[in-house]
């Protein structure tokens, strides 16, 4: 019993490693698409979502059940993922807009003032 505890944890462990790489690398090939791929992207994720959820709720209890619940937690893991890290992205770009406008502004007040 010791020994499936232990042999537990490191499994966990490793899928939680490995899940941070597969979301890294995710987020920088998300990252390298034009903005009609990344529509497009995000429409076929939310598509192999709604499948998954889909086939749970058509299957009765079953270990293909369990095996499909942990694949649609870590689909929606990464798909949060991408989903944070987008609003991220705007975030800095609005912020760094209304930056620029209000620079330029002071920069017109300034060359009124001189």
């Amino acid at each position: 019993m010791y020994r499936y505890v232990l042999f537990s944890r490191c499994i966990k462990y490793r899928d939680k490693k490995l899940m941070k790489e597969i979301k890294k690398i995710e987020l920088n090939y998300y990252n390298s698409l034009n903005n009609i791929n990344k529509g497009i992207y995000l429409n076929e994720f939310l598509t192999n979502l709604n499948y998954h959820e889909y086939l749970i709720g058509k299957l009765h209890d079953s270990i293909e059940k369990i095996k499909l619940n942990k694949e649609l937690n870590e689909l929606r893991e990464r798909y949060d993922h991408i989903i944070k890290h987008k609003k991220q992205m705007n975030d800095n770009l609005s912020k760094s807009s209304n930056e620029k406008g209000n620079r330029s502004v002071y920069k017109r007040f300034m060359l009124l003032n001189v």
